[in-house]
This record gives structure tokens, sequence and C-alpha cells, in this order.
């Protein structure tokens, strides 16, 4: 019986410690500030960040961890995002579905987040470091000249030779080894959105001062794009989902137009998908900053 009360006082200690939260805005906010590129929409985890859905750790573990993480992931303060905010995430975190195959979980004791840009198809037993229903997002090396698989048309961004990039027809495999021994394949599925209309009032985030556009078809845009210290990009606004190859080691500070900043790392190889419907400014916070960006048509 006492164990009993004992229990109960925890559970009711708990409960009284995780305020209400607003699920749908939770579901905004973790894509706005970033959280699925590392954990992946559903909060599952994937190559770069563990999973945290849709059984978090105690909501007072989960602030103190968004406030000063471990690993690669950027702190979140007060400024970028509420206890409110963080309560809106944790409710749409718990809403979510048990994923379909164990991920790592994260615990009251987080295991560190591993670096997006260690990850291959290998490192993660052939699972893509992306996938969606956009695309799918393959790390590869000419040590597995046989995988992965590609299905539909593709992108191949050349990690070791900076700048070049090959496209490929339905299920045709880039040659790595002339691609310099390591590549991201970006396998575009049949989900196309026609780009959105941009009535924010700032430009389009390309064409832009200083980029080269790479290539062009019915599907895809491909530009290169480098970032110089203390010069911030205009604000602009993203019509289209992007997938980011990495080509240096640095970070971004993002800024929205409302002020709200967010800062983050990236290494050689770190890759990205970014969503359509974002206004925002970036300058290169530290390091060196390029970058392939394939625009989704």
């Amino acid at each position: 019986m006492r164990y009993l009360l004992i229990l109960a006082a925890a559970v009711l200690l708990q409960t009284s410690a995780t305020p209400a939260g607003d699920a749908d805005n939770g579901k905004t906010l973790f894509v706005k500030v970033g959280c699925y590129q590392c954990h992946n929409y559903e909060g599952h985890g994937g190559a770069a960040g563990a999973r945290i859905a849709p059984n978090p750790p105690p909501f007072r573990g989960f602030v103190s961890y968004v406030r000063s993480p471990k690993g690669d992931m950027p702190p979140y303060r007060e400024k970028t995002l509420s206890e409110q905010d963080l309560a809106d995430i944790y409710a749409y975190l718990r809403s979510r579905p048990r994923p379909p195959a164990a991920v790592p979980l994260l615990t009251s004791d987080p295991v560190p987040v591993r670096n997006p840009a260690a990850a291959s198809s290998a490192d993660v037993s052939g699972k893509p470091l992306i996938d969606n229903e956009r695309v799918t997002v393959w790390d590869v090396t000419a040590a597995d000249p046989n995988g992965p698989r590609v299905e539909g048309d593709s992108v191949w961004v050349s990690v070791s030779r900076p700048g070049e990039v090959v496209v490929k027809s339905k299920g045709a495999r880039a040659d790595i080894a002339a691609l310099g021994g390591r590549a991201i394949a970006i396998d575009l599925k049949n989900a196309s959105k026609p780009p959105l209309e941009n009535k924010s009032g700032y430009p389009n985030a390309f064409p832009r001062p200083g980029v080269r556009k790479v290539l062009e078809n019915e599907r895809i845009i491909v530009w290169d794009y480098s970032w110089t210290p203390n010069q911030p990009t205009p604000m602009h606004f993203h019509d289209k989902d992007v997938v980011v190859v990495y080509l240096a080691d640095g970070a971004l500070k993002s800024t929205t137009p409302d002020g709200q900043s967010t800062t983050n790392e990236f290494s050689v190889g770190t890759t990205r998908f970014n969503l359509r419907d974002r206004v925002h400014t970036e300058v290169l916070a530290k390091g060196s900053g390029r970058a392939v960006i394939t625009e989704l048509k």
C-alpha cells in the first residue's frame, strides 16, 4: 500500500510539472526551428538524432536538455523557444505514433547527437540520411559501389570534389569514383509541388548575388553558393523545398523577420532537407560556408 501511495505521488508530481501544450503549434515549431532535420518529422530519430517520440523524457529533463544539449545539437534559449513553446513541442512529440522499427531513444540522460557529416549509408545499417515524401537521400562512398538502390531520377552531389554534380535518369547510378569517392545521392520521388506564390514582400531565395546555377531541368534547380564572413544574405523567401549539402565546416546564424535567431553547425557532407514557406536571412557565424542547394519543383 505504501509503495502504491509513493508511486501515485510520483505520477502526480510528474503530471504537475508538465504544463498543458498545443500539439498543433508544437508541430509548427518543431519544423520552424529545424528539430525535424535530425530527429525527423515524427521525432523518431535518424542518422543525426535520437528518438524523442512518442515517449520523451520527463518534461523538466526535456527542457534542461534543449537549453544545454550535448553533442552537436545547438542550444535553444528562452528568446528562441519559450517554456510554453517547449510544452507545445512536448505535446506534439507525445502525440506521435510509435516508430515502425527500433531506433535510439532519448532518455533523461540523453545520448550525444551524432555528427550528420559522419553518417553514411553504412553507418546507419543501410538507412537513408533523409526519407520523406519528396526525396530519399543517401551518403555513398566508393567502398559501397553496389548500394544503395536508387529508384527514381537522382542528383549526385560530390563531397570529395566540391561543385561537381551529376544528374541520372530513373534508376541509374553515378560513378562514385569519378566523383572523387564520396557523394550525396538525392533520389527524387514523384510528389512534385509547384512553387508557392511569394506574398512575403521579400525576394525569392534564388537567384541571389554570388550564387552559381549548376543546372536546371523540369524537376530541380541546383545552385552552388558560398557565404561570405560578416556579410548577411538579403532577407529572402523560400518558395520551394530544398536539399542542402554542405561542403565546408562552419555554422550559420539564421534570423527571421521578427528577430528570432537560430545557429546551426555543419561539417563537410552534412545534408539537410528544408521546407518551403520560410523567410529568413543568414550569416556565417564561424568557419567556412559553402553548399550545393537543390531546389525541388
